[in-house]
């Protein structure tokens, strides 16, 4: 079994999380939250995030992710929150 490094994890985290991007949405984010640069919101609308949250939270990547401080989307700080059990 290959074991991915970190950075490949978050790599490949990343790009599933913007296949869920919605633009306006982002640009909607962005707005609510000052002093947050634009380019840091992916724009997952929060009932799809919390969906691949309970998915993801059952993966092997999950537990790297919750490890990688400080994340670097805002969007993965959602993912982070979305991630614990209820």
């Amino acid at each position: 079994m290959i074991r991915l490094t970190n950075q490949e994890i978050m790599t490949l985290l990343q790009e599933r999380l913007f296949a869920m991007q919605d633009k306006q949405y982002a640009a909607f984010q962005a707005k609510l939250t000052p002093g947050v640069p634009m380019e840091r919101f992916i724009g997952i609308r929060v009932p799809v995030l919390r969906k691949f949250a309970k998915e993801f939270t059952k993966e092997a990547e999950c537990e790297e992710f919750l490890q990688q401080l400080p994340h670097e989307y805002y969007d993965e700080n959602m993912l982070h929150g979305s991630s614990f059990p209820r």
